[in-house]
């Protein structure tokens, strides 16, 4: 029995070296955010005065697969993007109202990092809003609980938020009737 307490070092560390298991093996392979997650876990302060006052707020239904025709991986992407990811579709919300309770369910869901952020980014949904001539474009994903954020001058940041507000943007894409992605197989 001593003999192989002897040989548990070795072991553990072997076991250490292999890699982590970080979702299903048919998992899109998007990049994580690239922007440094917000250390004051709130969205950037240049990116709600926009969304606050926005003269033009569009609401993107994304499709974060990467696959094509026949289950084939395209050599090159093809169709509409926002922000690397493909579009299913598009609509502008006109309504102050409805505009007013997107914008206020991403603000309440927005969340400090815990020890374990998502490896994925598999996102969903995007939001472009324009006020005076500076757009702020959102790339959501809710399952991963990730947003990108990118601003007018060619920043780009990130935070976590949780995945309450899904139903709503999906309740205004629907009644768009723009097409919503697949959800994530598990």
């Amino acid at each position: 029995m001593a003999r192989h307490l002897n040989r548990l070092p070795a072991l553990l560390l072997a076991l250490g070296a292999l890699p982590v298991w970080a979702g299903p093996r048919d998992a899109p392979v998007y990049p994580r955010p690239y922007a440094p997650f917000s250390r004051k876990y709130e969205i950037p302060k240049e990116a709600r005065v926009i969304l606050a006052g926005a003269e033009r707020f569009e609401l993107f239904s994304l499709d974060p697969s990467l696959e094509g025709p026949g289950g084939k991986r395209p050599t090159k992407p093809t169709g509409k993007r926002f922000h690397r990811v493909k579009v299913l579709g598009q609509t502008s919300v006109r309504d102050p109202a409805t505009r007013k309770r997107l914008v206020s369910a991403l603000r309440e869901a927005v969340r400090p990092p815990t020890d374990a952020v998502p490896a994925c980014f598999e996102p969903r949904h995007g939001l472009r809003a324009t006020r005076q001539g500076k757009t702020a474009d959102l790339v959501i994903c809710f399952e991963c609980t990730q947003a990108e954020v990118h601003l007018p001058d060619g920043k780009q940041e990130a935070f976590l938020l949780s995945d309450a507000p899904a139903r709503l943007f999906n309740q205004v894409l629907r009644r768009a009737r723009v097409p919503l992605a697949e959800p994530r197989r598990r």
